[in-house]
């Protein structure tokens, strides 16, 4: 088993498909699990259509989008 598990990634698929749960990758001893730009291409994502819906309107919607202290941010880092 390799000691990292990076998921393939399908055009236009979830990124994630088909990936086994973190608990069955480090059960067999992953020791690393990494996402690739996956989060970070999803976060500038929801940033872009926040952005351009105060742009074009004033206003932001934020229905579906969840709020993170920098607190909470600073503790996920820090695992």
């Amino acid at each position: 088993m390799p000691k990292r598990a990076t998921p393939r990634f399908r055009p236009g698929g979830s990124r994630t498909e088909g990936v086994p749960a973190p608990a069955r990758l480090v059960q067999p001893g992953a020791r690393r699990l990494r996402a690739g730009s996956a989060i970070s291409e999803v976060m500038f994502g929801c940033a872009d259509t926040l952005t351009r819906q105060f742009l074009d309107s004033g206003k932001v919607n934020e229905a579906g989008f969840a709020r993170m202290a920098y607190t909470a941010l600073n503790r996920l880092m820090s695992q």
